[in-house]
This record gives structure tokens, C-alpha cells and sequence, in this order.
């Protein structure tokens, strides 16, 4: 009787999801109305109002982590302003409202100096030094204002950092010089200003963990995006070769996860998060993120702030709009995808027990 009692057991601890308490169960958030850098700006002008709206529908799928991201630029660098700092703490306090913690990412992609897609931004002439300095000064400013803060689950260095070069779409062996230097002094740096809250940076290609790796202080969470049908390689072997560079015994988070349904139908979408669920659940991984709760509009446009000042509007292709859990229906109403029911029933503990198929 109890070979058979441990079995049954067994069966259903394979066949489950098995999130522990303290895993990242995390959706990337921008408010379908303010996103990218309007998200601080209007802090005050709409955006609070979406969010607390948004928060309880988020809560109640089951994540337990909203990510946030920071662009420097928008809120004050290398000084962040008064305003953004209140702003910061109203956020937070919202947040625990509704029994949610923060993944904080501090320096946004394409927008900050150290990031480089070509030749010619290695030949800007500001020196890394300075921006070594002043991206210390802004860590000194606002990440130690929050030190120890338990309403943070994690901190992030930089959104998927570019450490080799890009070209034609084929990612070289070239390294990005400023980059890597970037990443060595700031990460430990980092680390010593956080206090006991995890840190992480994220990477897009697998192989690139090897340089996360090698810093001389080591991440507590290894972040890796990954996406369907994305140049990084077949979701399996993509996880196995995580786990080869990082160590078996290292903590992997799957930091962005989405699916248009634009290109794909509803089912195709929850088809998709179904694998990548149940592949992660296979081997060992629990923290896992989501892109992104909502849709956004038809049209929507990214406002940015280069590290130089320079402000642009940069038009986003209609799967990108489309990523969302979450449909914007007439009146501006959010609607569940058929994907959010899945979520929820993963998340409160309800065994999967097949994929659909293979995740490319």
C-alpha cells in the first residue's frame, strides 16, 4: 500500500508544476495606455488609476511579481528626481496592496551607452569611465534608497545586455568592449548596494551566460529570454545548455516569455505557453516571467530618451503590440486571452501532463 501511495504521489509531483513559495512567478507590466517611458512620466496623469485596476486581475491569475522597468533617462541620470523617487515608493506601496512584490530593471536596452548594435556607437566620445561613474552615482541615488526593501523580489542590472556584436541579424563572436567593462565594474557594484535582495541581468542567447558567469560576483538568478520561433535556438536544448555553462545547481529564471496573437490564434498562444510551461516544470526551473500583461494599441508607438537626450517615437510591428495575456476590447476594457485560465490553473498547483509539442 504505501509503494503505491508513493507512487501516486510521485505521478502528481511530475505531472504538476511545482512552483516553491519563494519562486518568481513574474508578468513584465507596462499599463496599455502608458508604456515604455510615458510609465514614470505619467505616474501621476493616469497611470497609478491603470495599475491599481490592473493589479487585482494580475494577483489573482497568481503571479506574485510585477516587473518594472526604469529608463535613467526618463526619471533623472545620473540623479534621479524627487518626483521619481515618491513616484517609485507610491508604486511599491501599491503594489503590497494586493500581495505583490517588484523584479526592479534599472537600465533599459538600446537606450543606454553601454548597449552597442554597430561600429560607429564604439566611436561615440563619451568615455566609459564616466558613464561607469555616473551609472554608480544613479545606483548610490535610488537603488540604496531601497536597500533591503522586501517588497523587492529582485533587482536587475540591465535588460538584456548586448555583449557581442549584431550584424545583418547574425549575432558575431566580436565582443562589445564597453559593454562587458560596463558589466564587470557595475554588477558587483551592484550586488554590494543591494543588501540581501537577489540581483540578476538578462541575456537573450544562451551562450552568453558564459560572460555572466565569469563576473567576479556571480548573479543570484541567471536570466534568459527566450520567445518562439526566435533565432536563440530550440526551447530544450536552449534549457540544457543553460544549465551545461551555469551549473545544475544554479538558479535559471526564464525572464521574458510571450506570444503574439497577431500572427498566432488564441489557442496557438496558450498551446505555446502550455510547453513552455511544462518544459521548464521538466527541468527544474521555476522562476519564469511573462511578456507582457497587456496589449497595447494599434498604432502605439515607443517613446524613448537616448543616454545623449535625443527623445524618439520608434514605430513597433504589430506582434509586438499583440504579446499580452490580456486583449483591449471596446472601450478601452481589458478581456482575458485563453491563456490567462491556463496560467491560473498552473499557478494555483493543477498538474500538466503533456506538451503540445516541442518549443523552436
Amino acid at each position: 500500500m504505501k509503494s503505491i501511495i508513493c507512487l501516486l504521489v510521485l505521478m502528481i509531483v511530475i505531472g504538476s508544476v511545482a512552483f516553491a513559495d519563494e519562486s518568481i512567478k513574474e508578468i513584465c507590466y507596462y499599463p496599455r495606455d502608458f508604456d515604455w517611458g510615458r510609465l514614470w512620466l505619467d505616474w501621476n496623469k493616469g497611470v497609478k488609476k491603470q495599475m491599481g485596476e490592473d493589479l487585482p486581475l494580475i494577483a489573482d491569475i497568481g503571479f506574485n511579481t510585477v516587473r518594472l522597468i526604469i529608463q535613467p533617462q526618463i526619471v533623472g541620470y545620473p540623479h534621479p528626481s524627487k518626483e521619481f523617487l515618491a513616484d517609485f515608493e507610491d508604486a511599491l506601496s501599491l503594489l503590497e496592496k494586493f500581495g505583490l512584490k517588484a523584479h526592479v530593471t534599472l537600465f533599459d536596452f538600446d537606450y543606454f551607452y553601454p548597449h552597442a548594435r554597430n561600429e560607429d556607437e564604439e566611436k561615440e566620445e563619451l568615455k566609459i569611465e564616466k558613464v561607469i561613474a555616473n551609472s554608480k552615482q544613479w545606483i548610490d541615488d535610488f537603488v540604496v534608497t531601497f536597500r533591503n526593501d522586501k517588497r523587492i523580489a529582485v533587482w536587475e542590472l540591465y535588460n538584456e545586455i548586448v555583449l557581442y556584436h549584431i550584424r545583418d541579424g547574425i549575432v558575431t563572436k566580436e565582443p562589445v568592449v564597453r559593454s562587458h567593462r560596463w558589466l564587470k565594474e557595475m554588477f558587483p557594484y551592484l550586488k554590494q548596494k543591494v543588501g540581501s535582495t537577489p540581483c540578476t541581468v538578462s541575456v537573450s542567447f544562451v551562450e552568453w551566460l558564459n560572460d555572466i558567469k565569469s563576473i567576479a560576483m556571480q548573479p543570484d538568478i541567471y536570466n534568459l529570454h527566450w520567445y518562439p520561433n526566435d533565432w536563440t535556438g530550440p526551447f530544450l536544448k536552449v534549457l540544457d545548455r543553460a544549465y551545461e555553462i551555469i551549473g545544475k545547481d544554479k538558479r535559471l529564471m526564464i525572464g521574458e516569455f510571450g506570444c503574439n496573437t497577431f500572427t498566432l490564434s488564441e489557442k496557438s498562444q496558450m498551446d505555446e505557453y502550455r510547453n513552455m510551461l511544462y518544459y521548464t516544470n521538466q527541468k527544474g526551473v521555476t522562476d519564469i516571467a511573462i511578456w507582457t500583461f497587456n496589449d497595447f494599441p494599434k498604432g502605439r508607438k515607443k517613446y524613448i530618451i537616448n543616454y545623449d537626450g535625443t527623445k524618439k517615437y520608434l514605430d513597433l510591428p504589430d506582434s509586438d503590440l499583440n504579446l499580452g495575456i490580456y486583449k483591449i476590447a471596446e472601450g478601452n476594457v481589458l478581456k482575458p486571452k485563453s491563456v490567462v485560465n491556463l496560467l491560473r490553473e498552473v499557478f494555483s498547483g493543477k498538474p500538466l501532463d503533456t506538451a503540445i509539442g516541442d518549443l523552436d
